[in-house]
This record gives structure tokens, C-alpha cells and sequence, in this order.
């Protein structure tokens, strides 16, 4: 028998969207095991100050013996740039002694993977905190078309933004933006595990989003080169 893969999780508190989507990807030979951090408001200030329990909350999934432990935040692990993104990471280990991986790193392995330079980028985010997303994919050197959001700041009331939002919004940004190699949905909060193959139909291109690319980085991070058919051409393909 096949040892079975335990990813750790470090989830915001308001995630409504990111246990139940891995659990949904996951076979029985894959267990998901996850621990929260405390935020109210979606602001730099806050992401920051969530980030700050990271330790602690690393600390708590030392005894479930994880493969790898997951930082399953897309904002949060990006608000202060590629070093924070970085500086997570290595912190994660420090305390665990194993491979850690964040959000917003997934996204970058997915986008290399797929070879999409041109993005387009969805959010239910300010305006603040899209451009400091916006910057963090430049600097990464990808071009952000344009990246839109729902101006939402409560943590508690970005799950509640409907599948028929997100599709009509990535559908209009497609068409403004004929050029783009990949869409990005973002934050780990949204619910879209069931429309990313819808969307990719429709626009024949690659549709990224923060849990999809979390759980696919997951598995190839541990060697797992499994296809999941139906949720994008990511988990299909590579």
C-alpha cells in the first residue's frame, strides 16, 4: 500500500471555500489537515498582522506528521511582495522542519508550467490590495492586462459572492483582453472549483485559481504527478 500523502493547511478564519474544495480533489489516500488564523478585514494592515500568527499556527499541525504544510492565503502571502512570500516559507519550516509552500507561489509554478506571460486577474479585493497584487506579478516579470475587483474588505462576506458573479466578470475581462495566455481567479475564498472548465470553454485559455493551484502545487511539491480531470486544464494536464 501506498503511503498517504497529509497536507497541513494554514487557513484564514473566514475560509469558507478551501477545505471543502481539497476534500472534493482529494482520494482516500490523501488527508487534509488544517489550522486558521484570525482576520476580520481584508487590508494590508490585517493581512499583515494574520501573518504574524504564522508561527503559532505552524506550530499546531507539528503533531499530524504533514508532508508539506500549505500558507493557503493568496493576499496574505503576497501583501509585502516577493520577500514576504519568501520570508513564509521559511519560517513555516523553521518551526515544522518540512517543505512549506504558499498561495501566491503556487500561482507563479502554475503560470511557469502553463507558459502564460499575458494575464488577466479577478479579485473580490480593494483597490489597494490589487495593486499590491498587481506588482507582485510584475515583479515576477508577467504582464497584468488588467486585474479587477469587487472592492469587498469584510473577510465574512467574500464567500458569499455567487459562481455567476465570478463567471460574468471573467467572462467580460476576457473580452476586453483577447490577448491574455491565462485568468487568475484569486483568493481562496471564492467559490469556483465547479466553474474554472466552464470559464476555460468559454475563453480558451488556461483558468487559474487559488485553491486549484494550491492543491495541484501540493501534489507535485511531494512528487505526486496525479491528473484530476474537470477542473482545468492545470490538474488535467500537468
Amino acid at each position: 500500500m501506498n503511503k498517504k500523502l497529509k497536507f497541513g493547511c494554514i487557513i484564514p478564519s473566514g475560509n469558507n471555500y478551501t477545505e471543502p474544495d481539497f476534500y472534493s480533489l482529494s482520494q482516500k489516500d490523501i488527508g487534509i489537515y488544517a489550522t486558521r488564523i484570525f482576520i476580520e478585514n481584508i487590508t494590508p494592515e490585517e493581512l499583515k498582522k494574520m501573518g504574524g500568527y504564522t508561527e503559532e499556527a505552524a506550530k499546531l499541525l507539528t503533531n499530524v506528521n504533514a508532508d508539506i504544510i500549505l500558507f493557503a492565503c493568496t493576499t496574505g502571502s503576497l501583501v509585502e511582495g516577493v520577500d514576504w512570500e519568501e520570508n513564509l516559507k521559511k519560517r513555516i519550516t523553521k518551526i515544522t522542519k518540512l517543505p512549506a509552500i504558499t498561495t501566491s507561489g503556487s500561482i507563479i509554478n502554475a503560470l511557469k508550467v502553463l507558459n502564460a506571460k499575458k494575464i488577466i486577474v479577478f479579485t473580490p479585493y480593494s483597490e489597494e490590495l490589487n495593486q499590491r497584487e498587481k506588482v507582485f506579478f510584475e515583479n515576477m516579470n508577467y504582464e497584468v492586462l488588467e486585474i479587477k475587483g469587487l472592492g469587498i474588505i469584510e473577510n465574512s462576506k467574500i464567500a458569499a459572492v455567487t459562481t455567476e458573479t465570478i463567471y460574468k466578470n471573467c467572462i467580460d475581462m476576457f473580452q476586453r483582453n483577447l490577448d491574455a495566455e491565462a485568468l487568475f481567479i484569486s483568493c481562496t475564498n471564492l467559490d469556483t472549483i465547479d466553474i474554472i472548465d466552464k470559464i476555460e470553454k468559454e475563453i480558451d485559455i488556461p483558468v487559474i485559481t487559488s485553491n486549484q493551484a494550491s492543491y495541484w502545487n501540493l501534489l507535485r511539491a511531494c512528487g505526486d504527478d496525479r491528473k484530476i480531470e474537470g477542473i482545468g486544464r492545470l490538474l488535467e494536464q500537468f
